[in-house]
């Protein structure tokens, strides 16, 4: 049979069928995310027959990004990811429709209304608080959610659906954190690691190698060269000027934090030691637990700059960060602290920032590439059983789809070495409040506990709620929004204050929560506690309360395959946080699997008769692996 070649799908038409891509061309789907996994992902799509697409991010291209991120080049830089995809994406299918959003995807412009007109979502975000949210939209559509993302060269792919398997919060703790898959800089950052990334990438191009056509660092080593107040003007460029010119190029409602950034200027200083909610003046503790104060930021910043210019003018030689080199360690401490007060982000003590520093996984554009291309391979499942059950209702559209776990070194299966495992799919978890019991119980100290950080640690926080609002004995005690009245506001405000007991919310109080964006209404149950103190609330969608000082669960390994409860989320390789398993315990659990895969196989091989059929005896051992490696 020969194809039509004036027919770009006629490859896909042969295998898939022509209604199936007919339908798939036709069909509207939402990316979520446009950073190392998204542009694999949209150039995979267009060249799949997806043609309607539309994609949000609210970030924009930074020079870093352009080793991994092939849709952007040096020229975007400064510019939307989102946007600039779109344009990149259409020169290798002119015939798409793709309409990109420069927003954030917890806006409300992008609420329940928006979701619903989509066949799938695929998400490649760049942090677990954006994924809850886009969980909670796609099971209040019934949209399919499928979800990539990867840490270094640790890889997930996986694919859920509303009633027929567990939601991407079913697996419980998904903010346990150890260390962090970073390969991109954020212009817009939300996190302290995501300033601590920046601090390192600066600390390259000041005193680095400068990469070639690295227009940022050539400028830096400009100013170095100049004899008198280098220390001065790079402060100026990178914390005043820059971030006065960022901050003009975008919407209010983009920016992560709420707020737009604001140049440390002295009247933006002045403002900043006068707010006590913004600076840290305790001189007590241990000193390298200490927040530093912004005055003593700036002027770390610039001693640490003259003595490492020092340095390297002596040696001759270019330096490399290591967090155990004093002077480095306190230009990335006063640099990540500097930006942070940019970006209204609370500062970090050096302690906490060495640590971070030191946990920073670099990104793999080629596991990118493999999570990216298991999406669609799944899409392609979901959206034929989608085709093939038009206009029947409560129909399972992922049961041929797979969860796959990408592994840093392979492991022999079945006699051949494997990177890529199946993973058996979570269960739906009875007591998830998301998509099973939708009712919480809170163990707080309400004697202590102030509404203001009940709404802010627990429900924003603890429970990714973004607009809640709150009900106590049918009467509204707490509601957010853009709509609220001043007097609204005003009356908010004050009660906030009060503790949870002074507004009659105590020991088996029953609050009813909503938030209407989410699509959410929660029965929450209150225990009061007076023994604990205000940060040690726990929250359960069950019977077992999840405290918020208990250990944090591993979420994948970095050389073994992990268990499918164990998965919380790789990230796209943004800056986003992942939590992964100690690398001796890895080891340990590496070895382990190898000589109990050895050990079966020899069994397997002395129990062989001549008239055995070795593709059963195969296939049998590959099924056992998988049910090990998922068990354990």
């Amino acid at each position: 049979m020969s194809l039509n070649t004036s027919d770009r799908y006629a490859g896909l038409k042969l295998i898939y069928g022509e209604g199936l891509i007919e339908f798939i061309r036709t069909s509207k789907i939402l990316v979520v995310g446009a950073g190392g996994i998204g542009c694999e992902l949209l150039k995979n799509l267009v060249l799949s027959g997806f043609e309607n697409i539309e994609i949000i991010d609210l970030d924009t291209i930074d020079i870093s990004n352009l080793n991994r991120q092939f849709l952007f080049r040096q020229k975007h830089v400064g510019e939307s990811k989102s946007k600039i995809a779109k344009e990149t994406a259409l020169t290798f299918n002119p015939a798409c429709n793709i309409i990109a959003h420069h927003g954030n995807i917890k806006h409300s412009d992008y609420g329940l209304d928006f979701f619903k007109q989509f066949k799938i979502v695929i998400n490649a975000l760049d942090n677990i608080d954006a994924r809850r949210h886009v969980n909670r939209l796609c099971l209040a559509a019934n949209v399919p959610l499928f979800d990539g993302g990867t840490a270094g060269y640790l890889g997930q792919a996986k694919v859920y659906q509303k009633g027929y398997s567990a939601c991407y919060e079913c697996g419980g703790n998904r903010n346990a954190e150890k260390t962090f898959a970073v390969c991109t800089i954020r212009s817009n950052p939300s996190k302290m690691i995501h300033c601590v990334v920046w601090a390192k990438l600066l600390f390259d191009r000041l005193f680095g190698a400068v990469a070639p056509g690295d227009d940022i660092s050539s400028g830096f080593e400009e100013i170095l060269k100049e004899s008198q107040d280098f220390e001065n003007k790079i402060l100026n460029k990178v914390f005043v000027s820059d971030i006065i010119e960022l901050s003009q190029m975008k919407d209010k409602n983009v920016w992560s934090t709420g707020k737009v950034p604001e140049g440390l200027t002295e009247e933006y200083i002045t403002k900043l030691e006068q707010s006590a909610s913004t600076v840290t003046t305790e001189k007590v503790g241990v000193k390298e637990q200490r927040v530093w104060t912004i005055r003593e930021c700036v002027d770390n910043f610039k001693k640490s700059v003259i003595a490492l210019k020092k340095r390297r003018d002596q040696s001759g030689q270019t330096l490399s960060f290591d967090k155990d080199d004093e002077d480095a360690l306190v230009l990335v401490t006063s640099a990540s602290n500097l930006r942070a007060f940019n970006f209204h982000i609370p500062p970090a003590s050096k302690f906490d920032i060495k640590s971070m520093a030191g946990n920073i996984v670099p990104a793999i554009a080629t596991t990118n590439a493999i999570v990216s291309g298991f999406l669609v391979c799944e899409a392609f499942k979901t959206m034929k059983s989608i085709f093939e059950n038009q206009g029947k209702e409560d129909v399972n559209h992922i049961k041929d789809c797979v969860w796959v776990d990408i592994l840093e070194r392979p492991i022999t299966k079945s006699r051949k070495q494997t990177i890529i495992f199946p993973l058996v799919k979570d269960s739906k978890n009875s007591n998830c409040y998301v998509c099973s019991s939708n009712s919480v119980t809170v163990v707080a100290n309400c004697d202590k506990m102030s509404l203001q950080k009940f709404v802010e640690d627990i429900l924003k926080s603890k429970l990714a709620l973004v607009e809640p609002s709150i009900l106590a004995n049918d009467d509204l005690i707490y509601e957010c929004g853009e709509d609220l009245e001043e007097n609204q506001i005003e009356s908010i405000q004050k009660r906030q204050q009060k503790t949870l007991k002074e507004l009659g919310i105590v020991d088996n109080t029953e609050l009813l929560v909503e938030d209407f964006s989410q699509d959410i209404t929660w029965k929450v149950f209150i225990k009061n506690n007076t023994k604990i103190e205000v940060e040690d609330f726990s929250v359960d969608g069950g019977n077992n309360a999840t405290s918020t000082t208990e250990a944090a669960t591993p979420a994948a390994s970095t050389s073994a395959p992990t268990s499918s409860s164990e998965t919380i989320s790789l990230d796209d390789d943004e800056n986003a946080l992942v939590c992964v398993t100690d690398q001796e315990i890895q080891r340990k659990m590496l070895e382990e699997r190898r000589n109990e895969f050895k050990r079966k196989r020899e069994e397997v091989s002395e129990n062989l008769s001549e008239d055995t059929n070795p593709t059963k005896v195969s296939k049998a051992v590959v099924d056992e692996d998988a049910i090990l490696i998922d068990d354990e």
